[in-house]
């Protein structure tokens, strides 16, 4: 396929007001699609759209533009679509909708075009307050062995009409309240919680059957199920991953068998983004040696004080604050009370999948990696503070990964200043090249075998410590 055959339909920035009305329409409120804070440990970092509703997108532009109607589809979902991306849909001459960001291809339906009016069906659409209110957490032995389900949908018309106006006129409320029925099944009912919309694929074909869902076949070894629907209007199978489950730090209790109780009495560490992943690890750590910490949060405010409570029900002491980087000039700690500081703040790490959207991410980790450390260097030599900072570099400069570009070169700028620093203050920075770790900014369905944030900072902790 070459860009001679495709024809632009439409562009579309998708908006958490757009996110809410679907999610409004259909009952599908997973929080990956709804809610930031758990978004971030997810393998994106952030909420994403609703594949369903990028399809029913795409095809009320066919309906505009073309006046083209479909009676089958086979859609496969490859790549997220994040909120405020602008991506674009295009028809080509093979009968497919194709979503795409920039030369990377999003969203790809292969559709049969209807030949024959097909009949309209009428169907009971149930109030989305009578959905469940939260997707159910099923592991993947129970959804794969899930028996037969009954299926309702659920729908707000006035929500249809205005998302997809044209659909409504052309197919009928029913017939969009069954597509989007889907997005319901996988993301609240099966797998639930978990889960990952893979794939679709579905035809208009009436059943006088009572509407229900199966699951017809899973795959362990690639955490994939398909599950069959039936309504009153379409046949309908989907594809779904069940997605890792969020990492979890070792309990402060068995960190605490790896290291002497008082090692580590003499450290008072601020800890820059302390409340998951590596600096949750280290907070454990210090504290389970006897140390005191000051962890810092940007969101995730209930993290940080579940981290603070299980440390603190050990018997260390850890404080809390919340700190984001953009707003160097209000710096929420005394930098004279510590004599250890950890630099973890960081965002999601994505590849660019446009030029424009490289660039984003360049200013992004340069913000994060270089001037709000620089930010809190610099505070500190004001202070006339003698301290160690711990900064993480990245293995991916040693091994350079497709797409990172930008993430390397922010590291490698902060690896320069963490050498000016040494040679130019009383300060000791350890700059550390760190590899991958089992954290939730590396979640990927083939992340195994990673090290463990704990072990692999307690050798530099002491370091820092001596």
């Amino acid at each position: 396929m070459t860009d001679n055959n495709l024809q632009w339909l439409a562009s579309k920035t998708f908006s958490p007001k757009d996110q809410k009305q679907f999610a409004d329409f259909c009952g599908d409120i997973n929080p990956i699609h709804m809610d930031s804070v758990y978004a971030r440990k997810t393998l994106y970092g952030q909420p994403i759209v609703h594949g369903v509703h990028t399809f029913l997108w795409a095809l009320e532009a066919l309906c505009d533009q073309r006046s083209l109607l479909i009676c089958k589809a086979k859609i496969k979902f490859l790549e997220p679509i994040f909120l405020s991306e602008t991506v674009d849909c295009f028809w080509d001459d093979r009968n497919r909708l194709i979503i795409k960001s920039g030369d990377t291809v999003l969203v790809r339906a292969s559709v049969q075009l209807q030949t024959e009016v097909l009949p309209r069906h009428e169907i009971r659409i149930e109030q989305r307050s009578d959905a469940i209110s939260m997707p159910k957490e099923l592991t993947f032995a129970q959804a794969s062995t899930l028996p037969r389900q009954p299926l309702q949908i659920y729908g707000d018309p006035s929500r249809a009409e205005s998302l997809f106006p044209s659909l409504c006129r052309c197919y009928g409320i029913t017939v969009i309240a069954e597509i989007a029925g889907c997005s319901y099944v996988v993301g609240m009912e099966c797998p639930g919680m978990q889960s990952l919309f893979a794939a679709l694929t579905f035809e208009f074909r009436g059943s006088e059957a009572e509407p229900s869902f199966e699951v017809l076949d899973s795959e362990e070894r690639f955490s994939l199920l398909t599950v069959g629907i039936t309504g009153r209007v379409i046949q309908a199978n989907a594809e779904a991953f069940y997605r890792p489950m969020p990492t979890t730090s070792l309990h402060i209790s068995a960190i605490a068998q790896q290291v002497p109780k008082d090692e580590f009495s003499t450290v008072h560490a601020l800890i820059i983004g302390g409340s998951r992943g590596i600096g949750e690890a280290t907070a454990k750590t210090i504290t389970a040696g006897g140390g005191k910490v000051t962890i810092t949060y940007h969101q995730g405010a209930t993290e940080a004080d579940d981290v603070a409570r299980e440390i603190r029900n050990f018997g260390g002491v850890c404080n809390t604050l919340q700190y984001t980087i953009d707003t160097p000039d209000e710096l929420p700690f005394d930098l004279t009370e510590y004599n250890q500081i950890y630099y973890f703040a960081t965002p999601k790490i994505l590849r660019g999948r446009t030029a424009l959207e490289s660039e984003r991410l360049a200013a992004l980790y340069n913000k994060f990696y270089v001037i709000g450390f620089q930010v809190i260097c610099q505070a500190t030599i004001d202070k006339q503070v003698k301290c160690n900072i711990f900064y993480p570099s990245t293995s991916f400069i040693e091994e350079p990964a497709e797409g990172f570009e930008q993430y390397v070169q922010a590291k490698l700028k902060a690896e320069a200043l963490c050498q000016t620093l040494n040679q130019q203050s009383m300060l000791k920075v350890f700059s550390i090249r760190l590899p991958r770790l089992a954290t939730d900014q590396n979640q990927s369905f083939a992340a195994t075998g990673l090290a463990s944030p704990t072990e692999m900072m307690l050798p530099h902790i002491r370091a820092m410590s001596r």
